[in-house]
Formats: structure tokens, sequence, C-alpha cells
């Protein structure tokens, strides 16, 4: 027979699992590996993480310090970017999430990231600007659509923050996370219509990024945030693992990392 503590214990840890798999049900983008485009962790290079292959190149210069998941990159100078060559062919057009770590040493106007050019022909968009006008901007889409501005001060330079850019078609809505927190939203409905087009990392040629990135990566679906506030604490590849073909959503260890996560 089974003792009061052993039921005890076997009933918490059922419950603990339903607990965790209702979680798991406010967003299910990190349940499919399909969903990472590109993962660039910036530890030293500028490979892509994801298994997609996208691997980036430095353009100009830049330093490799420490980040807040292992090492990140830092833009010295102007024209310092990360470069994605032939990205706006691929890119998600109507379901996106871009998020990343960035550490802001300047209040000017400039990229976080951008296609180059920023206009693409007729096509629209995808960019941010961190910040312009001392405001976080998110644009998507032809006609670009773009968030209320997210605004920041003097507080933010130098110090690493976590960012997230969302835009859904389908849910007619784009969104700025800041922190794991939603910090502005739009109604949208436009799509970016692919074409020839890199994308940058740090802003875009002529308009660069002053300061710091680490743990960029792009999905091809809406992270919810839980989703978002999970891969901000732990790092991308605690939940991704190395990105392989092999559909992990029913393995315990992916369930166990969902779990530690959503707590």
């Amino acid at each position: 027979m089974y003792s009061i503590k052993t039921k005890l214990t076997f009933g918490c840890v059922i419950s603990l699992v339903v607990f965790g798999l209702i979680l798991i049900g406010h967003g299910d983008a990190l349940k499919n590996p399909d969903s990472l485009v590109g993962a660039w962790l910036l530890d030293g290079d500028t490979n892509d993480a994801s298994g997609n292959d996208h691997h980036g190149e430095l353009s100009g210069g830049a330093e490799w310090i420490a980040g807040k998941h292992g090492m990140a990159v830092d833009f010295p100078g102007l024209g310092d970017t990360v470069q994605i060559t032939g990205f706006g062919n691929i890119i998600p057009s109507e379901e996106i999430t871009i998020l990343g770590w960035a550490r802001i040493d300047e209040l000017v106007n400039q990229d976080y990231f951008s296609l180059e050019p920023l206009e693409v022909g007729n096509r629209g968009r995808v960019t941010s600007h961190m910040p312009w006008d001392n405001a976080v901007h998110w644009q998507f889409g032809s006609p670009f659509t773009g968030t209320p501005p997210a605004g920041i001060d003097d507080s933010i330079v130098g110090s690493w923050e976590h960012w997230a850019f969302t835009h859904s078609v389908a849910e007619n809505r784009m969104a700025i996370f800041r922190n794991g927190e939603e910090a502005s939203s739009n109604d949208t409905s436009a799509a970016f219509e692919n074409a020839e087009a890199n994308f940058h990392i740090g802003g875009r040629l002529g308009n660069s990024f002053a300061g710091a990135v680490d743990e960029f990566a792009i999905f091809n679906a809406v992270l919810g945030a839980d989703e978002i506030t999970a891969l901000m604490n732990d790092g991308i590849m605690a939940h991704i693992g190395g990105a392989t073909a092999v559909d992990r959503s029913g393995k315990a260890a992916t369930t166990w990392g969902h779990l530690k996560a959503l707590k």
C-alpha cells in the first residue's frame, strides 16, 4: 500500500506537470524547432546557431566582450554591423518575432537592426530605431506600420536590456516587449514582401548602433510573453538546444525546461 507521504508526493508531481503544460499552452513557438529562422549567439563569431546556416559577417569592425549569455559583440564605430547577406529574400513576411539583448551606449538616433536599404523598394521596412528621439520604434511591412514609441531616458545608457518585437498579420497586431513586459502595441495588417536585401544586426550601413548586442534571434511565429521571458532568462540554446530537425516538443527534457522557465 502507498503511504500518505507517497500519495502526496505523487499528487504534487502530477499537479506540477499539469500546471506546467497549461502554461506551455500560452505560447507554442518554442515547442516547434522549425519556428526558429536564425539565432546569432555572438559568442566570438557571427555564425547562425539555428542550423539554417544564415551566417553573418562583420561589416566594419567590432570587439568581443562579456555579454548576458556568454560573449557579445560591441560596435565601436560608424558602419560596424553584423550583415546577413540576402536575408530579405527569406525573412518572415507576416508572422515574426525578433529579439535580443542590447546595451545602448549613446542616446543618438540609430538603428538596432534593419534591412538594407531601409526602404526595400515598395516592399516596406523591417527595422527598429533604438532610439530615435529618445524612444524605441518598431516598423514592419508595406506600407510600413509602426508601434507607438516606447520611451527611454538616460538611465538606459550602459545597461543591458532585453527587447522583443512581434508582428502578426493574422492577429492584426504588433508589439514591443522590454525585459519581458509589453511596452507598446498597435493594430496592423501590413505584410512585408520579400525582396533582395541584406539584414543588419547593429543598425544599417551609415547608421549603425552605438552599443553592444547579444543573443539575437528571429522566429517565423509570434512568441508569447512567457516564451520571451524564458529566452531572456535562460538564453536561447537552453530552449532551442541546437535546433535539430527532430521535434522535441513532447520530450521530458523540453517540458521540464519550460516548467523551469515559466514557474
